[in-house]
């Protein structure tokens, strides 16, 4: 089993890649095994330089493009809700003018 655990640990410093050690009897007692650099950034969000915490804050393309798609939501929602203040306040209902209606011809 050491043995098996110590070649895992080799490939994920070949690839950078997690394992991810599933157990069917017992779910709860499922782990991840992961480098310690990778798990050191994903815990502190950063990187440990000259003995201090480096704060990284990179975006892959899909993060970028997610949250430039959430801004674009938020605004187009602001901008719509604006419209609806519009149509939801109070009106007077539309009436015929008094001197059109006394014009007209009543149809039987």
């Amino acid at each position: 089993m050491l043995d098996q655990l110590k070649k895992a640990i080799k490939l994920i410093k070949k690839t950078g890649d997690k394992i991810v050690f599933f157990d069917s009897q017992e779910p709860e007692n499922t782990v991840v095994l992961v480098d310690l650099d990778s798990y050191e950034k994903m815990v502190l969000g950063g990187e440990i330089a000259d003995n201090k915490l480096v704060y990284k804050k990179t975006l892959t393309d899909e993060d970028l493009t997610d949250k430039i798609n959430r801004e674009i939501l938020i605004w187009k929602n602001q901008e719509n809700s604006r419209f609806l203040e519009e149509e939801n306040k109070a009106r007077k209902g539309w009436q015929i003018p008094p001197e059109v209606k006394s014009g007209a011809k009543e149809i039987e």
